[in-house]
């Protein structure tokens, strides 16, 4: 019962002005009753008449010929007062909960609405340079694509509320995950990124970034401060880009996207390097070239630590800027309550309409 009316104690309103009809109705009320004294002729004219007195004979006698038989006098003179009084609290109950009454609920952590609060664009190379062994970890060679879907799925792990596209390039360049917030079907993704998928040489590293630049300026559903987040994944411009890297910064000079640029590739001597590809050692002026020019960040990475670091950084890069959500609330409404009360009320109204209107025959037979 305590925390019932402590929920009262801060009850907000949706339609506030139906609460001065619950101070009116009863003034209109009196009004009619004092007008009906002062002007007769006003008031209801009376649909039968009424015995002056009350006995069981005339009772039972009305009600052989379907007449409403008159109560005690006694009786009456208790209820009406009573049918009064209830009526017109119904009619508050009615209005108190037209008008809406609510109060605001703070929302549990693990059920508040997750919204996005930046895109995060990557766009990895996917050439056959990628199955180089050249990274270790715990004393055992890794590739570097191997390395890359490791750091990535710790990385699209750890950035909740925000949402995520992957594009491959080599030969081609192509779309493998459309911008999602859905953190699992992104890592569901990340398996897929293997060496040779979009072919073999880095050609359109050019055509990835405008591609990039291109779906984030195109997506309907971006949010409102919109401050993408793009991330070149390479080990530098093994081949001649078919679209030059000079057009692609001016492209994302003229939109205000800066591009981060991570470059892959270990630092393993030369004599322990085994492969049947020729070596290709990490590529880093292009990359360079790319953060510098957009206002973006350059790391290259020589192990899988500072892969991670890298990733690290630009989680922090991604909240910069960024509010975070404070405590959400929901308005919770009391209408049901009012409601409830006066369903009950009006069921007392009908047991007095009945006692009034329809006495008990067991009674009657008892005072005949």
């Amino acid at each position: 019962m305590t925390e019932f009316f402590s929920l009262w104690q801060d009850v907000h309103w949706q339609a506030a002005w139906v609460l001065l009809l619950v101070v009116l109705w009863p003034m209109v009320r009196w009004l009619r009753q004092q007008g009906q004294a002062r002007w007769p002729w006003l008031a209801e004219p009376a649909t039968q008449a009424q015995p002056v007195f009350y006995h069981s004979k005339i009772a039972a006698f009305m009600a052989t010929r379907g007449d409403q038989p008159v109560q005690s006098p006694g009786l009456i003179r208790w209820l009406m007062p009573l049918q009064t009084l209830l009526r017109t609290l119904l009619v508050i109950l009615v209005l108190l909960a037209l008008a809406g009454p609510f109060y605001w609920q703070a929302l549990p952590q693990q059920v508040r609405q997750a919204e996005p609060i930046r895109d995060v664009t990557l766009v990895v190379e996917s050439s056959v340079s990628l199955v180089l062994e050249d990274y270790a970890e715990n004393d055992q060679p890794l590739s570097r694509v191997a390395v890359l879907q490791q750091v990535l799925d710790e990385f699209v792990a750890a950035m909740p509320q925000h949402r995520f596209s992957i594009i491959l390039y080599a030969d081609q360049a192509f779309t493998l995950m459309p911008m999602t917030a859905d953190r699992n079907t992104v890592r569901a993704e990340l398996p897929r990124l293997l060496p040779y998928l979009a072919g073999r040489t880095d050609q359109a590293m050019g055509e990835a970034m405008a591609l990039a630049i291109r779906t984030m300026l195109a997506d309907t559903q971006r949010p409102k401060d919109y401050d993408p987040l793009l991330v070149v994944v390479s080990d530098g411009l093994q081949a001649r880009s078919r679209l030059s890297l000079a057009d692609v910064i001016e492209y994302a000079r003229l939109n205000d996207i800066a591009i981060h640029t991570i470059g892959l590739g270990g630092q393993q001597d030369l004599s322990t390097r085994s492969s049947g590809l020729i070596y290709q050692p990490l590529e880093t002026a292009s990359l360079q070239t790319l953060a510098a020019e957009t206002g973006g960040q350059f790391v290259a990475v020589y192990d899988p630590n500072a892969l991670r670091q890298a990733f690290a950084q630009l989680q922090l890069r991604a909240r910069e800027g960024v509010v975070e959500q404070g405590e959400q609330w929901r308005a919770v409404s009391l209408a049901h309550w009012p409601l409830l009360l006066a369903l009950g009320v009006a069921g007392l109204l009908l047991l007095i309409h009945v006692l009034t209107h329809y006495p008990l025959r067991g009674w009657r037979r008892g005072h005949e």
